[in-house]
């Protein structure tokens, strides 16, 4: 699932500028984000930097995977999407973004650090877990609705 609530508004990122965004980072801001040139010249100063502040452990984790397949080239552009943003995956995406996990958890050394834990259990989590079925994602959400409404 997407990790905010509630949809960007579309800003105006100068290529060459760097971009601070303070909690509830999901890269969907870079998705709804409008990327132009820098105003004095289309090169000037480089790429677009996108820093993030984030507390959720959570928000971290999938970002690091995420940012892992963009930076590949090899995943197609509608697995990312459907890793970024859905809750059911096709068997391609669930590969990829083990994958992903996989390298980031042997590759990210920041995860080792003191505060981090958290963080490195996400991955790890992801790394290790087998993939459920939709009808199983469904039937327990189901049961737990049914369950709410009896107590």
């Amino acid at each position: 699932s997407s990790f905010g609530n509630n949809p960007n508004r579309s800003e105006i990122m100068h290529m060459g500028t760097t971009h601070v965004a303070v909690g509830f980072n999901d890269l969907s801001v870079l998705l709804a984000a409008k990327l132009a040139p820098h105003p004095e010249g289309e090169f000037v100063g480089g790429p677009l930097r996108f820093v993030g502040l984030e507390m959720s452990a959570y928000s971290v984790a999938k970002t690091k995977i995420i940012a892992q397949l963009l930076a590949t080239g090899s995943v197609p552009p509608a697995v990312i999407v459907q890793c970024w943003l859905s809750s059911t995956w096709t068997r391609d995406a669930v590969a990829a973004f083990k994958r992903a996990a996989g390298q980031v958890l042997a590759e990210d050394r920041s995860l080792l650090r003191k505060g981090n834990e958290e963080v490195r259990s996400y991955v790890s989590t992801w790394v290790a877990a087998e993939p459920k079925s939709g009808n199983y994602g469904r039937s327990s959400w189901f049961s737990l609705q049914v369950e709410d409404t009896y107590r």
